[in-house]
């Protein structure tokens, strides 16, 4: 308990470090090493202004973004984390021919990052006519889960596979086991595969910059928010980008707030084989 007070407290304190350094100076001056001008604010009228979510929905308004993150990243958690899960219990419980090779092989391709097939996944769905919309994000961000099952099986690993054979003798058939018996027992590790699903999406910019393009009706708030720091927006909108990006920030935090246990319990009991 006293360790969760101390982290409370030391998050509250950054963030109002952060709003006070948004909303609290009369004079700010930035200074980009980037291509970016030097530019100055003066007003601090203008300053407070940055940390008013109207003015973030009337830029995203008027240029059209889709600032709504949501759909896209829930879509990607419940299939990724069914796919994951499915995944990792299959390896988990079930013997067959190249087990072994398969987990090395796949060991191998998660030490390469995904954005090197960026180019070529994005080819592949501008030849299916999928490419500028928010369903090629969700195939795109679902597609790599599969890879990432090496937790959960640890998770999995961990339930005395005796459940299952008890089960069997009574006539349960694998989906009985899966759904009745092993999901149940499962919720830390589904909830630490949710969140990792989640965060992905939700906070991305250079998969979905490729794959969108110039779709700007369909930008996600992370590509609209970089819009913020082109040259020729950046001195009206920068305390804008930066309050936005800390409201970005919330529903990611409370996720992480109320579900901490069951985070915790996930990720140190997959660790272990």
């Amino acid at each position: 308990m006293k360790h969760k007070l101390k982290a409370i407290m030391l998050a509250m304190v950054s963030a109002i470090f952060v709003f006070g350094a948004n909303a609290n100076a009369d004079t700010i001056s930035i200074v980009s090493d980037t291509a970016y001008a030097p530019f100055e604010f003066k007003d601090s009228d203008q300053v407070y202004k940055g940390i008013d979510v109207d003015i973030i929905n009337e830029v995203a308004n008027r240029e059209g973004w889709n600032i709504d993150m949501t759909f896209p990243a829930s879509a990607t958690c419940v299939i990724s984390t069914f796919i994951t899960v499915a995944m990792a219990y299959s390896l988990s419980r079930i013997k067959f021919k190249h087990r072994n090779g398969f987990l090395k092989l796949a060991l191998v391709l998660n030490m390469f990052p995904g954005f090197m097939s960026m180019i070529a996944v994005y080819y592949i769905l501008k030849a299916f006519n999928l490419d500028q919309t928010l369903l090629a994000l969700i195939l795109v961000y679902s597609a790599g889960a599969a890879l990432g099952f090496y937790i959960a099986k640890g998770f999995f690993d961990t339930i005395p596979y005796s459940l299952d054979e008890s089960a069997m003798i009574d006539g349960a058939t694998r989906a009985d086991i899966f759904f009745k018996i092993t999901l149940p027992l499962s919720k830390p590790i589904i909830v630490y595969t949710a969140l990792m699903a989640f965060i992905g999406p939700w906070i991305d910019f250079i998969f979905a910059k490729v794959i969108l393009g110039d779709a700007t009706s369909k930008y996600t708030v992370a590509i609209g928010l970089f819009s913020m720091l082109q040259q020729d927006t950046i001195n009206d909108w920068f305390m804008s980008f930066t309050a936005g990006s800390v409201l970005i920030a919330v529903p990611i935090t409370l996720l992480f707030m109320f579900m901490q246990k069951y985070y915790v319990e996930g990720i140190t009991g997959g660790s272990v084989k």
